[in-house]
């Protein structure tokens, strides 16, 4: 019974820590994803923000691109929070959600794996722990039936 119970708590075990490693992975891929969003917006509106720091009449230049000028300077910032900066590769940042994407899959796999053995030793766990207190309860039982009748 003990052995049972060791091998219980090592599969919850196992399954918490590729859950955490699961978690860890995807959040890598948001962090990611994000910035690859601000790094393709910031490549994009470079050359008109460029322009608008070389106008004389930046009020005027302003008006007619404000939106542009805005989300440009948005994603500046959040490169900047994201710690991008200088501005990582495109390829680069493809080729690491490539290899996040393929870790992810491999961490679902292993991730239903541990969920199966862990539920295969709990309800063996179950399993036993019932044959051990039936007896006990049986006989009671017997004895209700035998009143009914």
């Amino acid at each position: 019974m003990e052995e049972l119970s060791e091998r219980c708590d090592g599969a919850a075990a196992a399954t918490a820590r590729v859950k955490a490693d699961l978690r860890a992975t995807e959040k890598e891929m948001e962090r990611l994803t994000l910035t690859m969003k601000h790094a393709a917006t910031y490549r994009q509106l470079r050359p008109l923000y460029d322009q608008y720091r070389q106008s004389r009449d930046k009020e005027k230049f302003l008006r007619g691109h404000e939106g542009e000028i805005i989300l440009f300077e948005a994603a500046a910032r959040e490169l900047k929070r994201l710690d991008a900066v200088p501005l990582p590769a495109t390829q680069r940042l493809r080729a690491e959600m490539d290899e996040l994407t393929a870790r992810k899959a491999a961490l679902q796999s292993e991730y239903r794996k541990a969920q199966r053995e862990e539920r295969e030793y709990n309800t063996l766990r179950q399993n036993v722990e019932a044959l051990l207190e039936k007896p006990r309860e049986a006989e009671p039982q017997r004895q209700r039936n035998n009143e009914l009748e």
